[in-house]
């Protein structure tokens, strides 16, 4: 069956609400997570969508949709760059006036209170200001008066690796003093490559304080540029006021990531993953139930109702009070403040008393009000709605620890209107004109043996992208229902017709069609040719779209073309 789980953008508790498909399918050759095509008097299963609103945050930011058009929205001509830098004589301050330090850069619709907002620089708030003090650490994030605990959160659970944060936002960059330049380069994963992005040293403050993110230590700046960076990406701060962790992870680290709903999935695998994941240098989110749209209460337990955080640790400890073994769950609020967890095995819950000192030492115990805490993994999964985890490499067999891929090819397409914009089977001889693509496997992996099931198996992680990047700040851009199917197919010639469809084995599909920036799949398949089919729901809607393909082994990938 195709799971289903409620969907919401995170942002600080504001959250919209769609029953959906799970975010990333199990594909497997006779696995329960492939849906099968039905037929009743000749006519096929009808496919479904479903669509995942926006979401609604204090003060909304609703966008019109539009066209993709270059999606250069934020994203640096490193030569114009150049040119400007050059140009500006000794002392003087770098302006930049794509993402300048005013009110429209804070709200493009002007849907925020903006006075007492003054735009200022580290220098002018500290002395010897830096970007980064004594490296990187997820205690350095505090969220601001924005609803982006989402990216946060993200933020929080990349810092595990250092060196990745310092990837982003390049590290020897002056605030103050001779070599200050005045402006901040980082780079972002977007569509398939690593942009430059470029902003001025302003940063908004009211009353002396930054408005938005801002580090623990007032003399480090990080993590508020790596935010003003990613809002320029998006034309304003409040176009990052709710979203979805699972893609912050993948712009931050160019990985795979993908998003389990607690509620349909087994608990006990689930913890089983969480644990390898984080030993095998997995990045977790998690985010808290909400119990109506909006909801974004402190409950009496001190969770945040609407909210994403980060998942830092996962541990099994003995417990004399118990003579058992305890599953435990660290988790950090991007507040970092007093808001922790009250419920059991809270910072001041006596059962800590029972736990050996050494044992406390050894998974990083600490009773302090810095918005991390423990908590029972039963009660955590009664509690939590989601987990997205992410990783640099896939993991092809599901066992939390990341595997070495052999191959991995990346190719974009288009839907055309009155070409290849088919949409969904649901008009077969329309369907019949998207985009096909031929994936050829060859060699089987060593994750499963001939043993497995009737035959070796290849493992392959496919991903479809479509593009998300916004071209001007006034419009959002507008992301179509999207989902793809694998069909066998032995002789290969040319495109597969609708009667060539009709007669295929579909050994897999995505399942509802719906409209995320991504959709991912894994599946474990004979070796042999598969055609990939990527879809809209809807025909005639235009698009570019970019297939992600890993796999342990060797394999063949490419559009077919006629």
């Amino acid at each position: 069956h195709v799971g289903r789980f409620i969907h919401s953008q995170m942002g600080c508790g504001q959250i919209s609400k769609v029953v959906s498909p799970v975010h990333s399918s199990m594909l497997t050759h006779n696995h329960v997570g492939i849906r099968y095509p039905k037929w009743t008097d000749g006519c096929p299963y009808m496919d479904e969508c479903q669509y995942a609103p926006p979401s609604y945050e204090t003060g909304p930011l609703h966008l019109p949709e539009g066209n993709f058009v270059d999606g250069l929205l934020g994203v640096a001509d490193e030569e114009k760059l150049k040119e400007v830098l050059s140009q500006l004589a000794p002392g003087e301050d770098f302006l930049d006036f794509q993402f300048p330090p005013s009110d429209a850069s804070i709200s493009v619709l002007n849907s925020r209170d903006m006075s007492g907002v003054v735009w200022k620089k580290p220098k002018e708030l500290v002395e010897e200001p830096k970007l980064y003090v004594e490296g990187v650490s997820r205690f350095d994030i505090i969220q601001g008066n924005l609803g982006d605990c989402w990216f946060l959160s993200a933020c929080a659970a990349v810092t595990r690796v250092p060196s990745i944060i310092q990837n982003v936002l390049y590290p020897n960059q002056a605030l103050y003093g001779e070599s200050e330049q005045g402006l901040i380069l980082m780079k972002f994963w977007r569509f398939g490559k690593w942009v430059t992005v470029f902003v001025d040293e302003y940063l908004p403050t009211s009353g002396e304080q930054l408005l938005f993110a801002r580090a623990a230590d007032p003399m480090e700046f990080w993590v508020s540029y790596i935010e003003k960076g990613y809002a320029k990406l998006h034309g304003c701060y409040e176009a990052i006021n709710g979203g979805l962790a699972v893609e912050a992870l993948v712009d931050l680290t160019g990985g795979i990531a993908e998003r389990y709903e607690i509620e349909t999935i087994d608990t006990d695998l689930l913890y089983l993953y969480l644990w390898k994941s984080i030993r095998h240098g997995g990045f977790i989110t998690c985010s808290i139930k909400e119990l109506y749209e909006g909801d974004n209460g402190v409950t009496s337990e001190g969770l945040v109702r609407g909210h994403a955080y980060s998942l830092t640790s996962v541990e099994c400890i003995y417990s004399s009070s118990v003579e058992d073994y305890i599953n435990l769950v660290r988790v950090r609020n991007p507040w970092g403040s007093h808001n922790e967890w009250k419920g059991g095995w809270h910072d001041d819950d006596p059962r800590w008393d029972q736990i050996d000192g050494l044992v406390k030492d050894q998974i990083g115990y600490m009773c302090c009000s810095d918005g991390e805490f423990w908590m029972e993994y039963d009660e955590f999964c009664r509690e939590f709605e989601d987990v997205s985890i992410c990783t640099l490499t896939p993991d092809f067999n599901t066992d939390g620890a990341p595997d070495e891929y052999g191959h991995f090819v990346a190719l974009t397409g288009t839907w055309s209107l009155g070409v290849s914009a088919g949409g969904c089977r649901n008009d077969m001889e329309r369907y019949q004109t998207n985009p096909q693509f031929l994936l050829t496997l060859t060699e089987p992996d060593d994750l499963y043996p001939s043993s497995f099931e009737d035959q070796p198996k290849c493992s392959v992680i496919i991903g479809l992208m479509q593009e998300h990047r916004r071209s001007v700040s006034t419009e959002q851009p507008s992301l179509h229902q999207i989902a793809f199917v694998i069909y066998k197919a032995d002789d290969v010639t040319g495109k597969l017709t609708a009667e060539d469809i009709r007669q295929s084995s579909e050994v897999g599909n995505t399942g509802v069609y719906l409209n995320y920036r991504e959709t991912v799949g894994r599946c474990h398949l004979p070796p042999g040719n598969y055609v990939i089919i990527p879809a809209t729901f809807e025909p005639d809607c235009e698009g570019t779209f970019m297939l992600r393909v890993f796999s342990p082994k060797t394999f063949q990938f490419e559009e077919i073309l006629s």
